[in-house]
Formats: C-alpha cells, sequence, structure tokens
C-alpha cells in the first residue's frame, strides 16, 4: 500500500493506493478496529469491486483527531481467496493550537544583534510564522520553533508566531517589546561639598535613557595618576 492518509477534520474522503498485488484479486473489504469504529466513527467497508487503484475510504465528518487503525483485505472471487490483512491507518489532524509563551528578552538595547526567541512544540504543526517589528531583522529560524533577531533603533511593538500544518493556520501569540536607546555620554559630577573624612556629598545632572550611574571618586582631576577613593560604585540617583 501506499501512504496512509492524513485529513483535515471535517474533510469526509480519503484514499490509499496500491500496487503489485499477487494473483489478481477482483474485490476487497476493510475491517476498521474497535476504537476506530466507536470513537472514530468508522464503518467497516463489505466485500466491494476492486478498481485501479486508489481506493476511496469514507471518512466520518465528525471523526475527533486521532490515528485511526483499518486493515485492508483484497480477493479473487473466481479462486475464492483472499489475502492477509494489510494494516493502514487514518489520521485526522485540526489546525494547530495557539503556541505557548514566547521565551526570550522583552526589553533589549537598540542596536543589539543575535537575540533568541522560541515557543514549545505545538502538536500537529508542520510550520511556524513569525513576524517581528519595524525596528527589527529576523535574520534565522523563520519556520522553526527558535528564531534569531538583530534589534535596531528604540522603539516598541510585538514579536508575533502562529503554528501551521495542511489544515491552516491557528491563532498567534505575541511577545510585547521594548527596544531602549542607550545611555548618553555620563555628565560630570559638581564639585564635592559636605567632605568629611568618611563621606561626601557629590551631585550630577540626570541622563536622558539612563536607569542608574556609576560613581568613580579619585585623588587626581585626570582619573590618571592618583589613587581612587571610590571606583564603579552603583548609584541609583543624581546624588
Amino acid at each position: 500500500l501506499g501512504a496512509s492518509p492524513v485529513v483535515c477534520q471535517s474533510v469526509t474522503s480519503a484514499s490509499i493506493s496500491y500496487s503489485n498485488l499477487q494473483n489478481t484479486p477482483d474485490q476487497y473489504f476493510i475491517d476498521y478496529s474497535d476504537t476506530a469504529n466507536t470513537s472514530g466513527g468508522f464503518v467497516d467497508v463489505g466485500v466491494t469491486t476492486l478498481g485501479a487503484s486508489p481506493i476511496s475510504l469514507s471518512v466520518p465528518v465528525a471523526a475527533p483527531v486521532g490515528t485511526y487503525d483499518g486493515t485492508l483485505y483484497v480477493v479473487n472471487s473466481t479462486l475464492s481467496c483472499r489475502s492477509v490483512g494489510i494494516p493502514f491507518t487514518v489520521t485526522v489532524t485540526d489546525t494547530p493550537s495557539t503556541p505557548g509563551t514566547i521565551s526570550g528578552s522583552a526589553t533589549v538595547c537598540h542596536d543589539t544583534s543575535g537575540v533568541t526567541y522560541s515557543i514549545a512544540a505545538v502538536s500537529g504543526a508542520t510550520t511556524y510564522t513569525w513576524d517581528v517589528p519595524a525596528n527589527a531583522t529576523l535574520v534565522g529560524g523563520q519556520g522553526t520553533t527558535s528564531i534569531t533577531v538583530d534589534w535596531g533603533a528604540a522603539g516598541s511593538g510585538n514579536i508575533t508566531v502562529n503554528a501551521g500544518n495542511t489544515c491552516g493556520t491557528g491563532a498567534d501569540r505575541s511577545l510585547p517589546i521594548t527596544v531602549v536607546a542607550g545611555a548618553h555620554a555620563a555628565s560630570v559630577a559638581s564639585v564635592a561639598r559636605v567632605v568629611s573624612e568618611t563621606s561626601i556629598i557629590a551631585s550630577w545632572s540626570s541622563v536622558s535613557g539612563a536607569t542608574g550611574y556609576r560613581l568613580d571618586v579619585a585623588t587626581t582631576e585626570d582619573f590618571q595618576a592618583g589613587t581612587f577613593v571610590v571606583e564603579n560604585q552603583s548609584v541609583g540617583g543624581t546624588s
């Protein structure tokens, strides 16, 4: 027999090809499994004239998604003999479901390359379609469960993905993305005030796009020859 058929749910017909049958059979019949009969609604086929390949199969319109077993027998009516059973399956499938959560960074810096986003495989899906915002370039992985993205200018948008097969395309899954601009050059702190043996108070102007600051305090103006009193100290505000 040829390949077992795969049909979309609510499609009511399928076919299976055959070749090189021995003893010149002229009839056939099909016995479906008990599960195919009771759960899928498949009806056994009585002795029927065997025409040219392929053999047409009736698929119940309400058959649930699943794989159903059948056995084909061919008969030579003149010799009153039949073949051994030839197993096959009928698989009923449907449009894939919505993908699960998209994994990957939801906040990235502008001009960042090689960021990966992925989903778990969706049952029944044979392909995946990804879409990225205008400020991004999808550089690899289209059609699979994992992509690589290069980010450009600051902005916001959504990465979306859906799963598909021969029956159609499922609903989109989205991940909102924020691309942030890099901080501008750091401002220089004003002359320290309220200086004591154990502390100083210094302040500086805020920098657009910055979410924090790092402070250096040295014993020389050029930060070269002297000694660092404070080096790369994380500071949340502007003083």
